[in-house]
């Protein structure tokens, strides 16, 4: 079977049968597939798990909503930050 692939994939094979961890490209080619096929599903999943989930929800599930912990309570009381505001 003749299967054409560009460089970085031929150097990767040629490093896993110089290792001696499989027999034959066809071989280094399967596990790839197989690690390829295995992400592409937990994506997949992730993804299913999370849709419908707005921003808002899945920041909540990080505990990142209402995380500050001390600061102005209104910016417009700062002088400073108020420079040339409107101008």
């Amino acid at each position: 079977m003749n299967i054409q692939v560009n460089g970085d994939v031929e150097r990767l094979i040629q490093s896993a049968l110089a290792s001696g961890q499989y027999a034959t490209a066809e071989e280094v080619l399967a596990a790839m597939a197989s690690v390829w096929n295995e992400r592409k599903q937990k994506t997949e999943r992730a993804e299913s798990a999370n849709a419908g989930e707005s921003a808002y929800d899945a920041f909540k599930k990080l505990g990142v909503i209402g995380c500050m912990r001390a600061g102005a309570n209104d910016l417009a009381t700062n002088p400073k930050h108020m420079e040339g505001f409107g101008r």
